[in-house]
């Protein structure tokens, strides 16, 4: 039985009993078998009770402590703890108003994902903003809360991932590069903090290089011909001729 002021996030019946049951077992099995059953069930139930079980919200916490998130690279979990203000979006539940991560998890289908990413691109480009990489990002991490909760949570693990089938946004090709001017402006301010900063600046400028394929040089890399550089994400290593300011560097 759940007292009526318990039962937001439990299925009853019209009298308060939980719908459907749960079996602690058979009238022959051994006491202890069904204390354990009973103390497992009490502990789901009380898991059940807490405000903001199986929000979003909630969900996000959950996914926190799972393996699929501790096992992501330094990189992704920045870039999801950027995405997580997604959550704060502020809309409307039943006349309430709310933020997404207040939502039930079982109540988000694709339809809501694919208005709420059109509600989001519309802001970021009021405020100025392209904005389509940074919802696709968005989208990114509600699509892994829901691949973590379709396997370990039994009530989601029905659910299809609503995130599947909603299209990205397609985000539009950089046309300009900054001004010898703007590099300048952004240089000095490199010098003013850090002194290696600048130093790893005009490497990855003058190699064309990411910033963590310059952190990846080694003084072996530097030969008479020029400077190997060893690309990631599957290009092609590459030499780079020396010329007066790559030596500086």
């Amino acid at each position: 039985y759940i007292p009526i002021s318990q039962r937001l996030n439990f299925n009853t019946d019209k009298f308060g009993y939980l719908k459907p049951p749960i079996k602690l077992g058979h009238k022959n099995d051994a006491i202890h078998t069904i204390y354990a059953a009973y103390a497992a069930a009490e502990e789901q139930l009380q898991h059940q009770r807490q405000p903001d079980y199986m929000t979003l919200n909630w969900l996000l916490t959950e996914y926190k402590k799972s393996r699929l998130y501790t096992e992501l690279g330094v990189e992704t979990k920045r870039r999801y703890r950027e995405c997580e203000k997604i959550l704060e979006h502020r809309l409307d539940i039943n006349g309430t108003e709310a933020t997404v991560g207040q939502l039930r998890a079982t109540d988000v289908d694709s339809t809501l994902i694919r208005r709420l990413l059109d509600k989001r691109l519309a802001d970021y480009q009021a405020k100025g903003k392209a904005g389509e990489s940074q919802c696709n990002n968005e989208k990114a991490l509600l699509s892994s809360l829901y691949r973590y909760g379709t396997q370990y949570i039994k009530e989601l693990a029905p659910m299809k991932n609503p995130c599947h089938g909603v299209d990205r946004f397609k985000v539009k090709v950089r046309d300009r590069y900054v001004t010898d001017d703007e590099y300048l402006i952004q240089y000095q301010c490199a010098q003013a903090y850090l002194t290696y900063l600048p130093i790893v600046m005009e490497l990855t400028y003058l190699l064309a290089a990411r910033g963590v394929e310059v952190t990846d040089l080694k003084i072996g890399h530097s030969t008479e011909l020029g400077i190997i550089v060893k690309r990631r994400k599957g290009s092609k290593t590459t030499l780079i001729k020396r010329n007066e300011r790559l030596k500086a560097a």
